[in-house]
């Protein structure tokens, strides 16, 4: 199998963000209360990494109108359409539906989520320790509060930035992912090999590229990947967060000041059956 890369940096995005249209990364305000916050257009949202490889993605958005967006994402999800209706959202046993039906996401797929919810519910995660997603009484993900007033706070400064000075524009996103860029460190070809390819691909078949995001944290390490090109196989795309999971490595990215900050890295790999 033959692998390769192209190299594009950007400004560094959470995980999910492009499940809810029209948002642009603007801002990265760092890791309070043990979420990472960054902000958008229109909204700012805080990211906890997953705490284990099975557990969901986890976004919550505040928008400048108040709302609030929780968005969940796991790969083992297959939730059909239609079916939506049959997740609730509880906090601490209390059970919350939301202010909009809740809605399958990432194109379809059904392994992702979207809830939203009114200003109010801020006070509810702010004072709560756990979150869980619940379909047809049965919990699939339960997600620690721990921090999320913290972040909430770094929140409320981000979206009084958004106020007052909106979308920046161009230069300021340049100057973003100039100062919030990662490098990669060590044999780049290593990280997908030969033995990564996926049994299922190789009987059926199986070629295409890959586009994909990670997630860098200040220490280096990728903390999160999302694929922003599919290859139309679902064993490949999968493959390919599993081997930059694994073995990717960086130079953590540099704020202004110099200090290591979360970063993001984006590329394509391109599978090709054995010759």
């Amino acid at each position: 199998m033959k692998a390769t890369h192209t190299r594009i940096i950007t400004a560094a995005t959470i995980i999910g963000m492009s499940l809810l249209p029209g948002h642009a990364a603007a801002r990265d305000w760092g890791y309070v209360g043990g979420w990472f916050v960054t902000s958008a257009d229109q909204s700012c949202g805080m990211y906890a990494p997953p705490a284990r490889s099975s557990a969901a993605e986890v976004l919550i958005l505040k928008r400048l109108d108040g709302a609030i967006y929780v968005q969940a994402k796991n790969s083992a999800w297959a939730i059909s359409p239609g079916s939506e209706g049959q997740v609730q959202y509880q906090i601490d046993g209390r059970t919350y539906r939301g202010a909009q039906k809740t809605a399958s996401a990432d194109n379809g797929s059904g392994n992702g989520l979207l809830a939203a919810f009114g200003s109010d519910f801020e006070n509810e995660i702010r004072g709560g320790s756990a979150l869980a997603i619940v379909k047809n009484g049965q919990m699939i993900e339960q997600i620690s509060l721990s921090g999320t007033s913290a972040a909430f706070a770094t929140i409320a400064s981000c979206l009084d930035d958004l106020k007052i000075n909106g979308n920046r524009g161009a230069s300021s996103l340049a100057t973003a992912a100039a100062a919030l860029s990662v490098s990669p460190k060590g044999d780049v070809s290593q990280w997908i090999r030969l033995d990564d390819y996926p049994r299922t691909a190789l009987r059926d078949g199986h070629e295409g590229t890959v586009g994909f995001r990670l997630a860098v944290g200040n220490d280096g390490k990728v903390f999160g990947c999302t694929i922003t090109k599919s290859s139309g196989h679902n064993d490949l795309d999968e493959a390919t967060c599993a081997g930059m999971t694994k073995r990717a490595k960086f130079e953590a990215a540099k704020d202004a000041a110099g200090n290591k900050v979360a970063g993001s890295y984006q590329s394509r790999v391109s599978w090709k059956l054995p010759e």
